[in-house]
């Protein structure tokens, strides 16, 4: 996965506007809600996401990010194939599944050498906001 996303604001996009909206009303008043990230997103950011609670879809934030067990870094990528057998991951792909709202991804662009170089913003095209699946951690 890309370790940096983008977050619109702009009045056009009716459904990011839909779960910020329903994030504001959620967490007015809150620490949390001071530190929600948009435009561009980096881990350790907070950001908004839809869980499932009960049978209806909710609007949340979560920190991006699983921080290692030696406090030291932040583990943003979890593989399919090995997700459920892992400490980290394991109680969060049972119970801590969500999606990401996104409206682009960044990708850096690599020469011949394996050299990074250029930042590319990539976006879908007719999908102003689209979904990343993610797993989080809720605590009480």
């Amino acid at each position: 996965m890309c370790g940096r996303y983008y977050i619109e604001q702009e009045e056009d996009l009716a459904e990011m506007r839909q779960i910020l909206t329903e994030v504001n009303r959620r967490y007015q008043g809150t620490e949390a809600l001071s530190a929600l990230r948009t435009g561009e997103v980096a881990p350790s950011h907070v950001v908004p996401a839809l869980r499932l609670s009960g049978d209806k879809v909710v609007a949340d934030l979560v920190q991006w990010g699983f921080l290692r067990f030696q406090g030291s870094g932040l583990v943003i990528n979890a593989r399919a194939e090995t997700a459920a057998e892992k400490p980290m991951f394991r109680g969060a792909l049972r119970q801590g599944r969500i999606l990401v709202p996104a409206n682009a991804f960044f990708e850096w662009h690599h020469d011949a050498a394996g050299r990074t170089g250029k930042k590319m913003k990539l976006k879908l095209d007719g999908e102003p906001t689209f979904y990343m699946a993610g797993l989080a951690r809720f605590f009480r």
